[in-house]
């Protein structure tokens, strides 16, 4: 009995296999199989994922247009039912980043502290919307509203005597406020290191209307006493370099997502006789924004 099971377990012993010579591995084909398939899925995975990311940047940005649009409302209210603000944010201030301007304190003291400097609060911010990050944009590098870099672009000042509208030297503009200022769309795919004017009241030298009488000449202007809910408010442009996509606000409240091609030169609705408006609407052609009609 005790030799059949030692036979038995030398018989198992000559016959195992050698163990140090059968490790499993995997072959080169079988490694290159599955290196195709992680880049196969890579390939289908990320690009999928950045654009769910993108879409929810988006969103945020038709989010921020919309509390905006609400804030312009509330103070056409405030101003006798016919007045915008000079601008959305507010002027750039020397030293100051946009988190600073919170602080600044009323007119008079900003002027007694800083004598000469332009009292930056202008617009919406912060009696009509206290959060400075509404005015940056989720893909703009300088979104953080600590940001102090400042960016120049042209603006046009309405005459109320004359009805005339003339420009002015470029103002300083915090960068990371995206609604006022914007990169310079060059084509359907880039922008360049130019900003220009995002938001204006007014675009053309058409002189105010009299009384409630709706202007038949370039009538969607927001200094108009009579505009239609399809006049152009507010764009950013940081969303074309990656998916080529611009987002505008119109004075419905609606914000719309547009080809850069909606966008770029004349054409794009009836709009296309003032192709040489000024303030910066030669350069990104959003006067023909319209969200109907041809540009749709």
């Amino acid at each position: 009995m005790n030799r059949n099971i030692v036979w038995t377990s030398k018989a198992r012993s000559s016959k195992s296999p050698d163990v140090s010579k059968s490790v499993a591995a995997f072959t080169l084909v079988e490694l290159l199989t599955v290196i195709a398939i992680i880049a196969i899925l890579s390939a289908i995975i990320f690009p999928v994922f950045n654009n769910a990311r993108e879409s929810g940047r988006r969103g945020v940005a038709v989010s921020n247009l919309a509390k905006i649009q609400n804030g312009l409302e509330l103070y056409k209210l405030d101003h006798r039912n016919k007045d915008y603000p000079p601008v959305l944010f507010a002027y750039a201030a020397p030293g100051f980043s946009m988190s600073d301007v919170r602080n600044v304190g009323s007119a008079e003291s900003w002027a007694a502290a800083h004598p000469g400097v332009v009292y930056p609060l202008s617009g919406l911010y912060p009696q009509y919307i206290n959060d400075a990050s509404v005015f940056t944009d989720p893909n703009d590098k300088e979104k953080d509203a600590s940001s102090s870099v400042t960016v120049s672009a042209a603006i046009n000042v309405r005459d109320r005597t004359s009805g005339a509208l003339n420009a002015v030297p470029p103002v300083s503009f915090y960068a990371a406020d995206a609604y006022d200022v914007g990169p310079h769309m060059t084509s359907t795919t880039s922008v360049d290191t130019n900003y220009v004017t995002r938001y204006q009241t007014a675009w053309t030298s058409t002189p105010m209307p009299t009384g409630f009488t709706p202007v038949t000449e370039f009538p969607r202007q927001l200094d108009q006493q009579v505009t239609s809910d399809d006049t152009y408010i507010t764009m950013t442009t940081y969303h074309v370099p990656s998916f080529q996509k611009v987002v505008v606000l119109f004075k419905s409240g609606r914000a719309r997502v547009f080809d850069p091609s909606k966008v770029l030169g004349p054409g794009c609705g009836p709009d296309t006789t003032d192709i040489s408006a000024s303030g910066g609407v030669a350069n990104a052609g959003f006067w023909h924004i319209k969200p109907s009609g041809s540009c749709q």
